[in-house]
């Protein structure tokens, strides 16, 4: 499925197929409608439209497996797009994230 995406969102260069950045940005946008930070909210922590519920919350339950259905039906005020939002969220913040080597040996 990985390939596909690239593939279909990618570019190739230098050999290498790369994602097209704000292709994927773009299409995720979506995400800044609906995740939320407030310094008086869950102390500043990434919500869902400023309510007590944190992105951290629907990531860690979806890692756990609890499924879309259970989450949505525990968390009334929840939407399908809140979680979809959520997984953008954490798709952009990874894609942003650089890792620097420290030292060398």
């Amino acid at each position: 499925m990985e390939l596909r995406f690239v593939l279909k969102y990618g570019k190739r260069e230098n050999g290498r197929f790369t994602v097209a950045r704000n292709r994927i940005v773009n299409q995720d946008a979506s995400w800044r409608e609906r995740i939320t930070v407030d310094p008086r909210v869950l102390v500043g922590k990434p919500t869902i439209r400023g309510r007590r519920i944190s992105v951290e919350q629907i990531l860690q339950a979806l890692a756990h497996d609890v499924p879309v259905a259970d989450l949505l039906k525990d968390y009334p005020d929840l939407e399908r797009a809140d979680i979809q939002a959520c997984l953008a969220y954490a798709a952009e913040r990874v894609m942003e994230e650089r890792v620097y080597p420290v030292g060398t040996r």
